[in-house]
This record gives C-alpha cells, structure tokens and sequence, in this order.
C-alpha cells in the first residue's frame, strides 16, 4: 500500500484550458510589423475532398506568405493513395515548407513523471504503478487518464483526507481485469450508467460526434427536457463535454422550469470527450440493429425537420437513410431516398464538394426501381444528368459520357435529347475531342431542323472563320444584332 502526500494545485489545469482555448482557433500576432494566422486542423485523416482541396489552394496561393497551418491525422488511417497525403505531396511540390513531426505514445518514464506530478510524490513510488499503466495503455494518453479515472472510480486511487496522501493497493489494482483496450475501458463506463443515459449516448453516437439537444431530444423521442436529464450523468462523467454554457441551465433549474427553457429557441451543443469513447457507444447498439437505429434516426430527423430547414440538416439526413437503405423495400420509399440523396448531390455540387456528390448522385441513382424510366421520368432523368455532370466535374470523362449515352437512350422529348447533348459536347471538348462534339452538335440542330453539311476539312473551317471576323470586325456586341442573317451573308 502507497500513502503518497498531496498538495492542491490548479497550475496544470489552466495550461491545459488556455492549449484548448488557442486548439482549433485562429489568430494574428504583430511583430516587426508582420502579419500571420495561424490554423490548427485535427483528425485530418478524415477530412473530405473539398476540405483537402481548400487547404491545398490556401498553401499554394502565392498570396499566401504569412499563413501557418498546423494539421493533426493518425498515420495509421492513411496510406500512400489517401487525399491528404497526395495533398501534401502537392504543396512541396509547389514550394511551400512541411515539416512533420511524430508524436509518439507515451513511455514508462513519462507516465512516471505525471504520476508524480499529480501524486505530489517520489519517483521511485509511482514507478511500479507506472510500469503497470504502462502495460495495459501502451502509453496511449488518453486511455491512460481514462484507466485512472476507472480505478478512482473503483476505489482503487483513494485519496486520504485524515491523513492527506494518496495510496493505492498495487495487488489489488494487478488482480483486477482491467482490460488493455481502450475501447473496452470506455463500453464498460458506459455501461455503469443508468440504461435511459445509455440509450441517449447510443442514439447521440449515431447523430454524430457533435450534437445538440434538440436533435437528439427527437431521435430520443423524448422532451429536450427528459432528455437533457438523461444526458446530465455522462456529462458528469466526462463522457460528453459541452459546447458552450447553455449547458449549465440543467444544474440550475428544476425539472418544471427545465422543460420551460428547452423547449425556447436556445440550442444547447455537445460533443462526445472523444472519438473513442463515441465508438465505444456505437458498439453498444447490437451489430444487428444498427440498420434499424439508423433508419429510425433518418426518418424522425426528416419527419421532424421543417421544409424550410430541410436543406441545411440534408446530409445528417440522407446519411442516416442511406446507412439503413437495405431495409427499404417499398418503391415510394425508395424514390423519397433517391430524391433526397438528389438534393444532397446538388447542395454538395455547388459548394464544389465534387467527390461527396458524385458518391451522393450514384447512391441515388441506385435506389431507382428498374422501371424508373416509366413510373418517375423527371428524377430519373435529373438524377442521371447530375450523375454524369459530378462524373465530368471529377475529370471522369469517359464514365460521364457512358452515363449520357444511356440516359440518351431513354429520353423522351426532343428537348431532353438536346440537354443530353449538350453535356456530351462539353465532354468531348474537355477531351479535346473536337471532332466527335461536332458531329453531335451537327446531329442536335437535325434534331431541332436544322441541316448544316459537316465542313470537308480544316482548311475549309479556318476559311470560314476568318470570314465571320472579318464581318464582326470592331463591332460592340450589341450592334452584332443588327447584322443581316448568315445566309445573307453567305458564309456558309
């Protein structure tokens, strides 16, 4: 038995508040009149296209000379291939300075060193504890506060107020089966939670690392109140952290006037205190029902989400769907799918996420009964047309026009054939394919009624085009319109 003395001290909490103030924020330092930001980007190993893409334009914009990005990812989630190592390759390529830096675990010394900070003891009295800790947690810091918070918890840290030292058992602490997961370690803290905490820290590991009451009061099916009630213990625990201090409101209010406050406009956010500990609810929901829960998910959050909202909360939505779409048989149900991944698609296209809508547009696509065609023309042509344009956008040019031709084939109208058309030319250009997008545009105005005989040669073109400067000439693009009719002209 260890009996360690203890001296309060709160100097290591405010430097660990003031590094989470300054993580993830940005700000401008003077100096010799100089002006720099400076940015810190976690989990980078998750990061989508066009967030890879944004940070790329901003390290190779020459403009860019006082910009520092710091960037953190688990090397053992990317490989060679991956977007954000091809991104790096990239902006060294263009001149900009990487420098990387691997953080390692933890090792026996160093947990010893905290021990004895936190301790306020010798060295030589943490070290066996350390060597111990050590073993179960590979030095991983996170798992290593995690497993002391357990054996607080357990009553296998204590600490001694009469006599005002800390003491452990360290037989007791080596007989106990303290599992070397860190995964394991946080299902089972989870699990010492009332069933209503753990079935809302399930439900709020689906919604997503980040959530907020009144989303996750819905798919709780609860009242923002009984929810926020139901959190309250795993935000004790340190399970979930808060994102702001509306949180407080639980604490202070009874449950009358809790229900009042949360049922206003106020939102109030959490986030889970890590990603392991948001897996490790996730891997409570049963392996065979997490289609379900999904579903579930996906359904209440559309039927409860306003039309006029329904655009901003789309992919939470669509995600949701999508991860339950095999459970969705009903063909109504499935165009609803297929249009709302549309929707997705679109809103992803236009804020240049090309990669996240390609996989959107063709999920949606594939959720088309195989007589789409004939049950639901529109959106099986505008799901087809978004599909090979998020192709093209993503310089696959022969997929998109693959997917044209198809779509081609199946049209209905002389006016589709022509907006088919168009995007097959604009593939063909990009391919600098000249002739072939010629040859449809020629074809297309035959569609229209118009003839015009195909041009024997360059030589001929080029004749013709000169000709048709000479005639512009210095002309405002205004008087253009007033130019007699090619024909009167006799250009062709």
């Amino acid at each position: 038995m260890f009996r360690v003395g203890f001296r309060p001290s709160t100097q290591p909490t405010r430097k660990f508040i003031k590094a989470l103030k300054i993580k993830g924020s940005e700000f401008l330092f003077n100096e010799s009149n100089r002006r720099a930001l400076v940015l810190f980007l976690d989990d980078l190993q998750w990061a989508d296209a066009a967030s890879i893409n944004l940070v790329e334009n901003l390290m190779t914009d020459p403009e860019s000379q006082y910009l520092l990005l710091i960037g953190a990812y688990r090397d053992n989630e990317v490989n060679a291939t991956h977007p954000l190592m091809l991104m790096l390759e990239t902006i060294q390529a263009f001149g900009a300075t990487v420098e990387e830096l691997l953080l390692k675990p933890l090792a026996a010394p160093h947990i010893t060193q905290l021990l004895t900070d936190t301790f306020n003891c010798e060295s030589s009295q943490a070290e066996t504890l350390a060597d111990l800790l050590f073993q179960k947690t590979q030095g991983n810091p996170f798992f290593l506060t995690q497993l002391l918070k357990v054996l607080h918890q357990d009553n296998l840290l204590t600490f001694d107020y009469r006599s005002g030292f800390w003491q452990w058992d360290l037989n007791r602490i080596q007989s106990q089966p303290i599992t070397d997961n860190v995964v394991d370690l946080m299902v089972n803290k989870i699990q010492r939670l009332s069933e209503p905490t753990q079935q809302v820290l399930r439900l709020a590991a689906c919604v997503g690392n980040r959530f907020n009451l009144e989303i996750l009061a819905v798919v709780n099916e609860k009242s923002p109140s009984a929810t926020a009630i139901d959190l309250w213990s795993a935000l004790r625990a340190g399970l979930i952290l808060p994102l702001s201090d509306t949180y407080k409101i639980p604490q202070l209010l009874n449950q009358s006037e809790l229900a009042t406050y949360c049922n206003t406009a106020v939102q109030v956010d959490y986030k889970f205190l890590h990603d392991r500990v948001q897996q490790a609810a996730y891997s409570l929901i049963p392996t065979d029902q997490q289609k379900q829960v999904h579903l579930k998910v996906g359904k209440l959050l559309l039927h409860n989400t306003e039309k006029s909202q329904l655009e901003e909360h789309i992919f939470e939505i669509v995600n949701h769907l999508n991860a339950g779409s095999s459970l969705i048989v009903e063909p109504a149900e499935r165009y609803e799918l297929a249009e709302l991944n549309l929707k997705a698609g679109q809103r992803a296209k236009s804020s240049s996420a090309f990669v996240t809508a390609l996989k959107l547009l063709e999920t949606g696509v594939s959720y088309l009964p195989e007589n789409s065609w004939q049950d639901n023309y529109l959106l099986t042509l505008t799901l087809y047309l978004q599909s090979g344009e998020a192709e093209f956008l993503n310089g696959k040019y022969e997929e998109a026009l693959l997917i044209f031709e198809q779509t081609f084939s199946q049209v209905q109208t002389t006016l589709d054939m022509c907006r088919v058309n168009e995007y097959r030319i604009m593939c063909y250009r990009m391919e600098n394919d000249l002739n072939s997008a010629y040859k449809i545009g020629l074809n297309t105005l035959e569609l229209l009624g118009l003839e015009f005989t195909a041009y024997p040669d360059d030589a001929y073109l080029l004749e013709k085009l000169n000709q048709t400067k000479k005639v512009i000439g210095d002309r405002t693009t205004f008087s253009l319109a007033e130019l007699p009719g090619l024909a009167h002209l006799k250009l062709y």
